[in-house]
């Protein structure tokens, strides 16, 4: 099972909206971060932030965790929470 509001891409970015994203990104741990906080695998094959906290994990740890069986729970709290304005939402807990 995967977690989608069902939006399109935005519209591109000119080269300034470009230059302060890798600004941000730079300082980002989620971006920075070089092993899976699960299980402490290197990110080299993805990274992507756990449905449930704000661990960055590895796409082997992603693939367990949408096998729970409340996986669909996590992905409609953080549905919910960001419509509601609230896009820095902290996940369910594990």
């Amino acid at each position: 099972m995967r977690c989608s509001n069902g939006g399109k891409a935005s519209a591109r970015d000119d080269g300034k909206n470009q230059s302060e994203r890798n600004d941000k990104m730079a300082n980002d741990r989620f971006f920075t971060t070089r092993t899976c906080d699960r299980c402490g695998r290197p990110l080299d094959g993805g990274r992507i932030m756990s449905m449930f906290n704000e661990q960055t994990i590895c796409m082997d740890c992603s693939a367990k965790e949408r096998e729970r069986p409340d996986y669909k729970a996590a992905c409609d709290a953080e549905i919910a929470a960001v419509r509601a304005g609230d896009r820095n939402f902290k996940g369910i807990g594990l």
